[in-house]
């Protein structure tokens, strides 16, 4: 989730507020009921890394992606322009 931040941040500079770091893992465990985070949610789910692979889509399907940065940055245009931030 952080390099969302990092490529909205280049493209928009300080105008949100946006995440520069990560919640250590003892925190989220301590606070994370309050938000109806389980502990054994949290130890198995938080700081995991997140792989996908779109391989079969792509290769299979004939599906083209398109690049991360040109998607977050149309979709926050289009919510400015809706006037929804």
């Amino acid at each position: 989730m952080l390099e969302v931040g990092q490529i909205l941040k280049a493209h928009y500079g300080n105008r949100f507020p946006l995440p520069t770091g990560n919640l250590p893992k003892l925190l989220v465990y301590l606070i994370g009921p309050l938000f109806g985070l389980s502990w054994t949610y949290t130890n198995t789910n938080v700081g995991q890394p997140m792989n996908l692979d779109n391989t079969y889509s792509k290769k299979d399907l004939g599906l083209v992606y398109r690049p991360l940065e040109e998607t977050f940055v149309e979709h926050t245009e289009q919510l400015l322009a809706m006037n929804l931030i």
